[in-house]
């Protein structure tokens, strides 16, 4: 009995303390959510280089990313694409794993497209993961 109960105290078996649950990450998957989609939704073709959101990627989400980049920009300036989020909304998260789960977003943004104002309503589905103790995008579909 003796050693059952110092191998559980050695173990850190307890009542849940190392335990992810949503309630602990949540805000640090919502502060994830809010850095993406400002650094993604808020764009002027003069500038714009897609760097920014990187940061809140997968290397593999960010490897597919660059690759569209040179496509985007070309879209971009020929469009003289101005844009910038005006909400996000966090409809769902749902941790799968500790380290894996979604998040749904519905997302406005607004600007001007060769010089014709546009507002933008999308639904985003993404797949997140934790890397080294951070959040990251590893994964999104826009509906």
């Amino acid at each position: 009995m003796t050693i059952l109960l110092l191998t559980v105290a050695l173990t850190g078996c307890n009542s849940g303390s190392t335990t992810t649950t949503l309630e602990t990450e949540k805000p640090a998957i919502e502060q994830l959510m809010k850095d993406y989609f400002e650094a993604s939704q808020t764009l002027d073709y003069r500038t714009w280089t897609g760097e920014t959101e990187l940061q809140y990627t997968t290397p593999e989400l960010s490897q597919q990313l660059k690759e569209t980049f040179p496509g985007y920009k070309t879209s971009f300036t020929e469009k003289q694409l101005v844009e910038k989020l005006d909400s996000l909304v966090i409809d769902e998260i749902s941790l799968k794993t500790e380290a894996t789960g979604y998040v749904v977003c519905l997302v406005q943004a607004s600007g001007e497209e060769s010089g014709t104002p546009f507002t933008q309503k999308s639904k985003y589905f993404l797949e997140i993961q934790k890397t080294d103790g951070k959040w990251l995008i590893s994964k999104y579909a826009v509906q």
